[in-house]
């Protein structure tokens, strides 16, 4: 998914639905060993994930309306979540750079203030995840 919204802490998963009436996409709990790209990897806290928008990797601003969109609609869903012992989120917006040739030589990408506001109020960290626009997504 191009902006997914990462929590991670010390929960089950029944703890984050019954908290934020949200169902994550992806849970691995704490403890848990998983498959990655780089081996093994043993998480420490639990995480689950939570789909913002499925746009396409190469529309930034329509990733951006879409999580503005989400947290406006479940912002008082997501106040429950400091309810939850030291619990961390991020909101990840994974794009496309747009730096292909010597051509570009600057690329700007702006979050409105209102996104900024909201996440902030739900103490929501904001992650930009460029990837190199290739044959295949980055997921």
């Amino acid at each position: 998914m191009p902006c997914v919204l990462w929590i991670s802490g010390d929960f089950t998963s029944e703890e984050i639905v019954n908290n934020t009436q949200l169902l994550p996409y992806k849970f691995i709990a704490k403890g848990e060993t998983v498959q990655t790209k780089n081996g093994e990897k043993t998480y420490e806290q639990a995480l689950c994930g939570f789909d913002v928008s499925e746009k396409d990797f190469s529309d930034f601003k329509a990733l951006v309306a879409d999580a503005l969109a989400y947290l406006e609609g479940c912002y008082e869903n997501l106040t429950a979540l400091s309810q939850l012992k030291d619990v961390t989120a991020r909101l990840d917006f994974g794009y496309y750079t747009s730096f292909m040739d010597q051509r570009i030589v600057a690329q700007y990408d702006t979050l409105p203030h209102r996104l900024l506001k909201l996440a902030g109020e739900l103490q929501i960290d904001i992650e930009l995840s460029q990837y190199w626009h290739g044959d295949t997504n980055p997921n």
